[in-house]
């Protein structure tokens, strides 16, 4: 990680746990009901959500809102998703439904769509914004839904097109908190959304790369949590679009569905580096954040440097990528 991207990481850090995460906790800490969504919420890394919609807002209030009902949210994306792909540990510590069981956590995600709501309902936050998150919500699910039936026929553009609708709650607060900026023009309100639905799928991919080929660290997350499950993701497309008939097979009957070891992450990583999947990744990366950065081009500072310095910390170094690799 960049000294420039542990600064960000930091910032949004503090903007959480200074004013987001007193606002979760009001709405949801004498809720027994919602524990599992307290639980999964706290030990988070990544704050973007409640971060930018801060910072995007104006600094006001309505961004504090926005990002608190984001992260409810999407805690209650990741127990389901959790439960989905039978993952036993989430953001360092057991799963939610590990933690409190089959029975409670899928009625607490329920519940934690609704609690979003619920807090963006008392921030007095514009109706017309709270649908958005409905059918921001409805959106994910769908695509979480679609990519648990995916087989290794499925194309990259068609997992690319997922991506679009799977990355929908992601976006959501970045989008929100712009249009509740009233310094903010309406053309720029429209750069910023389609600057988040570039970096949202360059994230995406990234976060795929991550479960493959990440710096591994196995107390916080399950390496090739997806391979394990048998979920197909952008690199595993590119290779089953190209790779031989020999390479699937073995794929498949070696490497598709199994525990993971040393000698499986080796040849993991060797047959896809044998079909330049790495590098497909990182230049359909590249090629989207360049594209997210000519759409805020002309925006106002201090957005757009905020945004720029956001969006460039999803490039991922060559020589980084190497060490990783080999």
């Amino acid at each position: 990680m960049t000294e420039e991207k542990e600064e960000l990481s930091e910032q949004f850090e503090n903007i959480f746990r200074k004013h987001v995460q007193p606002l979760i906790m009001r709405h949801l800490e004498n809720d027994w009901h919602a524990r599992s969504i307290v639980y999964t919420v706290e030990p988070g890394r990544n704050r973007f959500r409640s971060g930018l919609a801060y910072l995007l807002s104006g600094q006001e209030k309505s961004g504090i809102v926005i990002g608190a009902a984001s992260e409810v949210a999407w805690a209650a994306i990741l127990i389901l998703d959790d439960i989905g792909d039978n993952t036993a540990i989430r953001r360092g510590k057991d799963s939610a439904w590990r933690k409190f069981g089959l029975l409670e956590t899928p009625h607490a995600a329920t519940l934690g769509f609704l609690l979003a709501r619920q807090i963006l309902k008392k921030g007095k936050i514009k109706s017309s914004l709270i649908r958005n998150l409905e059918k921001s919500i409805e959106h994910t699910l769908r695509a979480q839904i679609e990519q648990g039936s995916w087989s290794e026929h499925t194309s990259q553009d068609a997992v690319l097109n997922n991506y679009s609708k799977k990355t929908d709650l992601g976006r959501w607060p970045i989008e929100a908190s712009a249009m509740v900026n009233n310094k903010i023009s309406y053309q720029d309100k429209e750069n910023i959304k389609r600057f988040s639905e570039y970096v949202a799928i360059a994230a995406q991919i990234k976060n795929d790369l991550d479960d493959i080929i990440g710096i591994k660290d196995e107390e916080y997350e399950v390496p090739m949590k997806d391979l394990q499950e048998k979920m197909l993701n952008y690199p595993t497309a590119l290779f089953f679009n190209v790779a031989s008939v020999e390479d699937k097979e073995r794929f498949l009957n070696e490497y598709w569905g199994y525990n993971i070891t040393p000698k499986i992450i080796k040849g993991i990583i060797e047959m896809l580096g044998r079909y330049n999947v790495f590098g497909q990744c990182i230049a359909e990366i590249d090629r989207r954040i360049s594209l997210a950065l000519v759409s805020i081009k002309n925006l106002s500072h201090p957005y757009r440097g905020l945004l720029t310095r956001w969006v460039e910390s999803y490039r991922i170094n060559q020589e980084e990528l190497q060490k990783w690799v080999r």
